[in-house]
């Protein structure tokens, strides 16, 4: 078995949610390759469905470990960051005011592109 090594519980739950959809994503590719015949009582399709099962309940766990809200804590103080970085670089980069315009017209195109923020007027 591997070993030890320090991770924090909301780390470790993470980690869990990602390998067991990981583990649901490979068995329920192979079962999809199986005629539905073979498939009925096949060793793989048995172990997809515990897998599925184990998503599941490793997931319920997250949720009420809050490690969904962590990880949105995480991501928007990495927001935070990023938009004074940007800011600090635009200031250094002595862009005139048109230029400025131009950067944040194009850096909005991207986030909404990459579905970090939604297009004006779509807002909650």
């Amino acid at each position: 078995m591997g070993l030890r090594r320090d991770i924090s519980p909301h780390e470790a739950l993470t980690e869990a949610i990602q390998r067991t959809a990981g583990d649901v994503q490979y068995l329920g590719d192979v079962v999809a390759t199986m005629r539905e015949k073979d498939a009925l009582l096949h060793p793989v399709v048995l172990l997809y469905r515990d897998a599925v099962k184990d998503l599941a309940a490793v997931s319920r766990g997250a949720l009420s470990a809050g490690v969904e809200e962590r990880r949105q804590q995480l991501d928007e103080a990495m927001a935070t960051v990023l938009v004074t970085v940007v800011r600090e670089a635009l200031t250094r980069a002595q862009f005139t005011a048109e230029q400025k315009a131009v950067f944040g017209r194009e850096l909005g195109g991207v986030l909404i592109d990459h579905g970090l923020a939604l297009p004006r007027g779509e807002g909650a």
